[in-house]
């Protein structure tokens, strides 16, 4: 699938669909450097903004020979694609409607990132440098069912 990374008007650089992009079609694996906690740690206090946790120190630093993943922005509102954890792979994956061609690939960076944007805000310290961890893992690793009360 072809994807371009150009001019964002809110945010800088973004990553655009070249051609339409089917529904549940992975678009672009995420990936980059592996580094453990500590480093990813060490990355996010300098200003690190696209690192993805992989799991017990391992992540994922896209902006160190990233696949052009890391330039997809957040947008709730706007999402049109999802994060997909498989394995050891992270993939960018259209939503429902599919991507039209030239429209920018957005998905919504997640909970964790935004407490840590807020709090970061409270502190008066940078806004924009904070890992990325999604809470769209259900698609791997669904919910448990709860079990029967009247069993």
């Amino acid at each position: 699938m072809k994807v371009v990374i150009k001019q964002s008007k809110p945010e800088g650089l973004g990553l655009f669909a070249d051609e339409f992009i089917p529904w549940g079609f992975r678009i672009i694996q995420y990936t980059g450097e592996i580094i453990n906690d500590a480093e990813a740690g060490r990355r996010d206090a300098s200003g690190a903004d696209a690192i993805f946790e992989l799991g017990d120190e391992k992540n994922i630093d896209g902006r160190v020979g990233g696949s052009g993943a890391e330039f997809a922005n957040h947008s709730r509102d706007k999402a049109n694609a999802f994060v997909l954890r498989e394995r050891d792979e992270i993939w960018l994956v259209a939503g429902i409607e599919g991507i039209e061609a030239g429209v920018e690939i957005l998905y919504d960076y997640g909970t964790d990132y935004y407490k840590k944007k807020f709090f970061a805000k409270m502190k008066c310290a940078r806004a924009n440098g904070y890992r990325r961890r999604t809470t769209i893992n259900w698609l791997i690793n669904p919910m448990p069912s709860r079990p029967n009360p009247e069993v």
